[in-house]
């Protein structure tokens, strides 16, 4: 099966969605701000490793899953 991973990095959190292949939401995270204008390398690599991995284990899948890439944007856009 392959899973899906969607990042929405704002000034005050992110959110992390895990869908599978027939765009079936699986799980859901958040960690914090994510916004490149202003904060540094560190908060962003932070924010991004905290929301999937909360989204990982709202899934129930393991911190190893790899995720499919998608060459369509749109390809899910109707799921979320």
């Amino acid at each position: 099966m392959s899973y899906y991973l969607g990042l929405d990095g704002g000034g005050t959190k992110t959110a992390a969605a895990i869908l599978d292949s027939d765009a079936r939401e699986l799980g859901r995270g958040y960690g914090g701000p994510c916004n490149i204008a202003t904060c540094d390398d560190d908060t962003l690599r932070r924010s991004i490793t905290d929301s999937t991995a909360a989204a990982l284990d709202s899934a129930g899948l393991d911190s190893a899953t790899r995720f499919a890439a998608s060459r369509y944007r749109s390809r899910f856009a109707s799921a979320t």
